[in-house]
C-alpha cells in the first residue's frame, strides 16, 4: 500500500510509522515534483509529465496540495481509471469554501478559515499580493484552544481596524480573551467589540468606502457564522454603500 506526503521534509517519526505498517511513502518533490510554468504549473512522476493550467485556488501552497492529488489518482489507475485529459481539466475547476474565497468585490470581503500559524502565514502571504488602496478590516474570532498569540502575531502588521466577536460554541475565546490578546501584542489601531461575528460584520461595513477591504478569519465557526447568514448580509453590505 503507497502513503502519500505532501511535505517535502516529513518527520522520521512519520516514515518509521509507515514503515510498521508495511506502508511505501511516496514524497512530494522526490517521487512527484512541481514547478511553476508560464500558464500554469508543470507536474512530473514516473506515470510521465503534465502541463497543467492555472488553479482557481490561491496560494502557492494549493499546487503542492494538488500535486499530492494528481499522484493519488494516477497510481490508483489499476482500480480507479482516471485519464490525465480529465484531471487536467478538472483541477482548475476546484473551489473550496472558506479558503481565501471573495464573497463580494467592490469593496471587497473575503473569508479564510485560517486558524494556526502555518495557515495564517498563507493568509499574511495571499493578502500582501493584493492592491489594497484603502484599509484592511478585519473580523476576528478563534476557539479559546487555539494558538491565537501566534496568530495575532503574524496578522496584525497588515490590520487597520479590528472587529472581534464571540463564536457561538462552548470553547470559544471571550471577547476579554481576544481583546486582551490584541493589546498585549502591540495591536495599536482601533478594536471593536460585538457579542455575535454577524454584529462584527456589520459594524465593519459601517466602518468602510469601497477602497477597504474585509477580511474574515480564525476559525472554520467565525466564517460559518459569515456563510451561513450570507444573503441578508450581503444586503446589508450594498445597502450601506449606496448610502455612502
Amino acid at each position: 500500500q503507497i502513503a502519500i506526503c505532501g511535505d517535502p521534509s516529513p518527520p522520521q517519526s512519520l516514515l518509521d510509522y509507515a514503515q510498521t505498517i508495511g506502508a511505501e511513502v511516496k514524497i512530494a518533490q522526490r517521487d512527484y515534483v512541481v514547478k511553476q510554468a508560464a500558464n500554469g504549473w508543470c507536474y512530473q512522476d514516473q506515470f510521465g509529465t503534465l502541463l497543467l493550467p492555472a488553479l482557481a485556488l490561491v496560494g502557492d501552497f494549493q499546487i503542492n496540495n494538488a500535486a499530492s492529488v494528481v499522484y493519488a489518482a494516477r497510481s490508483l489507475r489499476t482500480r480507479l481509471p482516471v485519464a490525465d485529459e480529465v484531471i487536467v481539466d478538472a483541477l482548475p475547476k476546484v473551489e473550496l469554501l472558506g479558503r481565501f474565497q471573495y464573497l463580494h468585490h467592490h469593496p471587497d470581503v473575503i473569508v479564510d478559515v485560517a486558524h494556526n500559524a502555518h495557515a495564517v502565514q498563507s493568509l499574511v502571504e495571499n493578502l500582501a499580493k493584493l492592491n489594497i488602496k484603502g484599509r484592511l478590516i478585519t473580523v476576528f474570532s478563534m476557539l479559546a484552544d487555539k494558538d491565537i498569540a501566534s496568530v495575532v502575531s503574524l496578522l496584525s502588521p497588515q490590520i487597520d481596524e479590528w472587529h472581534i466577536a464571540e463564536i457561538e460554541h462552548p470553547r470559544a475565546a471571550t471577547l476579554h480573551e481576544l481583546k486582551n490578546t490584541l493589546i498585549t501584542h502591540g495591536v495599536s489601531v482601533p478594536i471593536h467589540a460585538a457579542l455575535k461575528v454577524e454584529d462584527a460584520f456589520v459594524a465593519a461595513c459601517n466602518n468602510m468606502t469601497k477602497n477597504d477591504k474585509i477580511v474574515i478569519f480564525g476559525s472554520f465557526f467565525t466564517v460559518a457564522a459569515i456563510l451561513s447568514n450570507w444573503q441578508q448580509l450581503e444586503v446589508m453590505l450594498n445597502g450601506t454603500q449606496d448610502k455612502a
